[in-house]
C-alpha cells in the first residue's frame, strides 16, 4: 500500500468517526435544547457514546441519569434523543425521594416519567411497604400497576406473612389496591379475599399502617395493627395493638419529634399484661429510647434510655414492630448510637449534659446499670458524675502554659456499698528557645486522687 492510499484510509476513519458522532465523557448534558418540568436531564457513565445517525447515546459502567432529586442508574442504558425513551440494564434503580423502584431491566419513557421494569420491586420506605412482580408498570408520576405481585411489609427475603395478588394498582400517597388476594403466613395460604385495600404513604399523614402477622412458639400467633399519628410537623406518634394468642394484649407507642439546632427526640413504652400460667412476671413492660436536646447556645443533653421489667423480656418479644432489633436500628441511624443487644443482661440508662466554653469543656452525667440476673454483683451506679477540663492557657508573657483535668463521681449500689472519687490533675507545660539554636519543651504535673466511701460494699470486705 503506498503513502496515497494510506492518507486516503486515514481521512476515511476520521469522516466515518465524525459521522457516528463518538462522544466519550463522564457527563454528558440530554436533550440540552429542550425544557422539562423540574429541570435538565444529565447522563453520567464511566463511558458514553453518541450515534448521529440514530441520534442515540449508548453509555456503559455505573451508569446515572439524574434530573433534581430524581435518579437512574444501571450498568448499561441507551437514550433515544428523538422519543426520550431510555432503556437500562444490570441492577436497574429509580429513587424516588427516598423510596426505590429497582430490578433488573427497564424502560422509562424520561418525558411522561412512566415506564416498566422486570424483575421488579417497589419499596416505600416510610411503612416498608414492599411490592414484588415479575413485570411493575409505572404508569405515572405516582401510580404503579402490577399483576401477580406479593405485598409484604416484613424486611425478609422470605416474609412471615403476605398478600399473593392477581391484580394490584399502586397511588402513592394513596392507597394499594389489590383484586384476587391470598394472604400468605409463612408462605401457605391461609385465607382469600377478592378485594384489599393497603395505605401506600410516603410522607407523614395519620392512619392505619400495614398490620404484620408473626409466629412465636412462647407467644404463638401475634397480630400487630398499627396506628400512625401526625400529631404536627415536627411530632409524631404510633400506636401498636398487639394480640399474643398464648399470652393476651400488648400495647406500645412511639413518641418522635424534631426540633431546631438538631433537637430530636424518641421514645418508646410498651406493656404486656402476660396470661401465660407458667411465667413469673405478669406485668411486663420495657421504656426505651433517645434525646438529643441543646438547652443553650453552648449547653446540650442528651438521653438514653434503657429498662426492662424482666431478663427474658427483651429475647422474647423481639419481633415485629416492637422487637429490639428494628428499633436499635432506627435509633443508631437518628442518633448515632444504639441500645445494647438483647442478649446482655445489664441495662444502662445515661443522662449527660454537656457545655463547650471558651476556656473548658464541662460535663455532668448520670449512669444507671440495670441488674437483671440474680446471681450477678449489684453494679456501681454513677449519680452525679463530672468531668471538667480547661484549654491550656498561657501565663502572662511567660514561655509557661497551665492546664486542669479534674472528675468527680457519686457511686452506689442498689443494695451495697456508696461513696465519692474525686480526680485532680493539674499541668504546666514549658516551651523554649534556648540561645536560638535549641528548642526545649518539658511538661510538669501531679495527680491526686481522693476516694470517701458512705458505705462498704459488704462482698469486698
Amino acid at each position: 500500500m503506498d503513502w496515497g492510499n494510506k492518507t486516503l484510509w486515514v481521512w476515511m476513519w476520521v469522516i466515518l468517526s465524525l459521522a457516528a458522532g463518538s462522544v466519550w465523557a463522564e457527563e454528558v448534558p440530554l436533550f440540552p435544547k429542550q425544557s422539562f418540568a423540574g429541570g435538565a436531564w444529565r447522563l453520567r457513565a464511566r463511558q458514553v457514546t453518541y450515534d448521529a445517525p440514530t441520534r442515540t447515546y449508548t453509555a456503559e459502567g455505573r451508569v446515572e441519569i439524574v434530573q433534581g432529586d430524581r435518579r437512574l442508574t444501571a450498568e448499561w442504558a441507551q437514550v433515544h434523543e428523538t422519543t426520550k425513551i431510555v432503556t437500562l440494564k444490570g441492577n436497574v434503580v429509580l429513587v424516588l425521594e427516598g423510596d426505590i423502584f429497582s430490578g433488573q431491566e427497564g424502560t422509562f419513557n424520561l418525558v411522561t416519567r412512566s415506564g416498566e421494569m422486570w424483575g421488579a420491586r417497589l419499596f416505600l420506605q416510610r411503612n416498608h411497604f414492599r411490592l414484588d412482580s415479575a413485570l411493575i408498570r409505572k404508569t405515572g408520576e405516582h401510580t404503579f400497576y402490577a399483576e401477580e405481585a406479593t405485598v409484604t411489609t416484613c424486611d425478609a427475603d422470605r416474609p412471615a406473612w403476605s398478600f399473593k395478588t392477581r391484580k394490584m394498582k399502586v397511588v402513592l400517597e394513596g392507597s394499594a389496591r389489590g383484586r384476587g388476594n391470598t394472604l400468605r403466613l409463612g408462605g401457605v395460604p391461609v385465607f382469600f379475599t377478592p378485594f384489599l385495600t393497603l395505605p401506600a404513604l410516603t410522607k407523614r399523614q395519620s392512619g392505619l399502617l400495614i398490620p404484620n402477622v408473626e409466629f412465636s412458639k412462647a407467644s404463638g400467633t401475634v397480630l400487630e395493627f398499627p396506628l400512625y399519628w401526625a400529631i404536627s410537623n415536627h411530632a409524631d406518634a404510633t400506636f401498636y395493638q398487639n394480640y399474643l394468642s398464648k399470652r393476651g394484649y400488648m400495647q406500645g407507642v412511639d413518641l418522635r419529634y424534631r426540633g431546631r439546632r438538631d433537637a430530636a427526640g424518641e421514645l418508646r413504652f410498651v406493656y404486656l399484661k402476660d396470661g401465660r400460667r407458667d411465667t413469673q412476671v405478669t406485668n411486663r413492660y420495657w421504656a426505651a429510647g433517645m434525646v438529643d436536646q441543646p438547652l443553650t447556645s453552648n449547653l446540650d443533653l442528651r438521653l438514653t434510655l434503657d429498662h426492662v421489667s424482666d431478663s427474658a423480656f427483651l429475647e422474647r418479644f423481639n419481633f415485629g414492630y416492637l422487637g429490639i432489633s428494628r428499633y436499635s436500628r432506627d435509633l443508631l441511624a437518628n442518633f448515632g448510637r444504639q441500645l445494647e443487644p438483647e442478649e446482655i443482661k445489664t441495662r444502662v440508662t445515661t443522662l449527660l449534659v454537656s457545655g463547650n466554653f471558651p476556656w473548658a469543656n464541662i460535663t455532668t452525667f448520670g449512669r444507671n446499670y440495670q441488674k437483671l440476673r440474680a446471681h450477678e454483683r449489684f453494679p456501681f451506679n454513677q449519680a452525679p458524675g463530672a468531668l471538667f477540663t480547661t484549654l491550656t492557657m498561657p501565663v502572662k508573657n511567660l514561655p509557661l502554659m497551665v492546664g486542669l483535668e479534674s472528675s468527680y463521681g457519686y457511686f452506689l449500689q442498689e443494695q451495697g456499698g456508696r461513696g465519692h472519687r474525686l480526680d485532680f490533675h493539674p499541668q504546666a507545660w514549658l516551651q523554649t528557645n534556648l540561645f536560638s539554636v535549641l528548642s526545649f519543651e518539658g511538661r510538669a504535673g501531679f495527680r491526686e486522687t481522693i476516694f470517701l466511701v458512705d458505705k462498704a460494699d459488704p462482698e469486698r470486705r
